[in-house]
């Protein structure tokens, strides 16, 4: 609101971002293009003041192009506001000296106490939602030199002073699991075998994830209570949804062309969908049903966590309650469409089930949590099964993106393997 008053960049690609947000597509191109040509005067400027400018505008483009469909141009966006984000951090010269050195890490503060941590707390937010969707990062990040970071250095019994706090240190874990996984799929792409140093990360990650969670438990916040604020409590299961998540993600990040891996983990699938239908009912019973087709958030959710369950858990019911649960998400989390996602989600399914369940009549459908449950029927086969999905956004059309599958085959008398994509285009029509 202050730089929006004191800015008239800012203010300009706000009214932008309010016009897309009420279907008013001429006042959305209007103010965008007064925007642009206000921050062309910061961009001829090499300050700090201009640079944080940018960023801000810089951040708001990136939501008003998710917001229209344009995932390309988001995307551009945001990686030209990650590379701003490490020149500010930089030029403030109050980073560690090993961050400095290191181009491709950014460094966060345990506490948002200025503008720019706010700035780099929502860039990095949304860089990490993109890598979950399948689009990859660069970046790394970091907490300082704040001593729980290591996870394994933090003491046991010692809670968090804040959900904002316990979310800053799962993001953190988050970034690195998906760092890791990047790193072994590139290893198993080029039929290199898996390092130690990877598996060293892997049970630094894991511990990690287990102090985190036990400092969650012994956080004062830990328990609810009736005067409790709702978004206090959302946020909670919101993190409990991602930290079951991440240990499934983190457990199997080094399974090369192993897709079989992820059977063990059902019941862990199936306390995600769990607990993302307590999150759904919490959240519908609090708001109300979400009709708009404009309502938006930055911030994370429950489609992230459905979609990699839909993509990754091949239990028959399990799967098509997740991509349910999807298609009914009547909102955007930044990078993330539930429509989109479930159409993919649902692509994937069926190129991998093919006619296996041919005889069976599969409903998926749940009236309370305790109704989620794993399917007695077969399974799909190893071969069948996708390793890798990418998702590349069209830069031509909005609504649309192509998705790129990645199967790991075996052909030939002589068992001979290769890597196989295929490209398909996913269409999602605004509603």
């Amino acid at each position: 609101m202050q730089a929006g008053a004191q800015e008239p960049a800012v203010l300009h690609s706000a009214i932008a971002l309010a016009a897309c947000q009420m279907g008013n597509e001429s006042l959305t191109l209007k103010a965008y293009d007064q925007a642009i040509c206000e921050l062309r005067q910061h961009i001829k400027c090499d300050t700090k003041y201009a640079l944080r400018v940018t960023l801000i505008t810089c951040m708001i483009f990136v939501c008003l192009e998710l917001l229209r469909g344009s995932r390309n141009t988001s995307s551009l966006h945001l990686q030209n506001g990650l590379r701003l984000l490490k020149d500010l951090q930089t030029r403030t010269g109050d980073l560690p000296v090993a961050s400095t050195k290191r181009k491709n890490v950014i460094t966060l503060s345990e506490r948002s106490e200025t503008s720019d941590d706010c700035i780099i707390e929502a860039f990095t937010r949304l860089n990490v939602q993109s890598a979950l969707f399948g689009q990859g990062s660069i970046y790394l990040y970091d907490l300082g030199d704040d001593a729980r970071k290591g996870g394994l250095r933090h003491s046991s019994g010692s809670g968090f002073g804040s959900v904002h706090e316990a979310r800053q240190h799962l993001d953190l874990l988050v970034n690195g699991v998906l760092r890791l996984s990047s790193q072994a799929d590139f290893l198993t792409m080029e039929g290199k075998k898996i390092t130690n140093t990877l598996r060293r990360k892997r049970k630094s990650l894991e511990s990690g994830l287990d102090y985190w969670m036990d400092a969650f438990q012994s956080s004062s916040f830990s328990s609810s209570n009736d005067d409790e604020n709702i978004q206090v409590r959302l946020g909670k299961a919101v993190l409990r949804i991602y930290h079951t998540m991440i240990k499934i993600l983190a457990a199997t990040c080094l399974r090369g062309k192993n897709e079989m891996i992820y059977d063990r983990y059902n019941p862990d699938f199936t306390s995600l969908l769990q607990q993302v239908w307590e999150l759904w009912t919490m959240a519908t019973a609090e708001f109300g049903k979400i009709h708009h087709k404009f309502s938006f958030t930055v911030d994370m959710g429950y489609i992230p966590p459905l979609y990699y369950t839909a993509l990754r858990c091949r239990d028959s019911n399990l799967r098509r309650i997740a991509i349910d649960l999807l298609a009914k998400a009547p909102h955007v989390e930044g990078a993330w469409d539930g429509q989109l996602a479930s159409r993919i989600a649902k692509r994937v399914m069926n190129l991998e089930e093919r006619d296996i369940y041919e005889a069976y009549e599969l409903v998926a459908g749940v009236i309370n949590p305790l109704e989620v449950r794993g399917s007695s029927l077969p399974t799909v086969p190893a071969a069948a099964r996708v390793n890798n999905v990418t998702v590349i956004p069209d830069p031509r059309v909005h609504y649309e993106t192509k998705v790129e599958i990645t199967k790991y085959l075996l052909s030939g008398l002589v068992r001979s393997s290769k890597w196989h994509v295929d490209s398909y285009e996913v269409e999602v029509m605004p509603l």
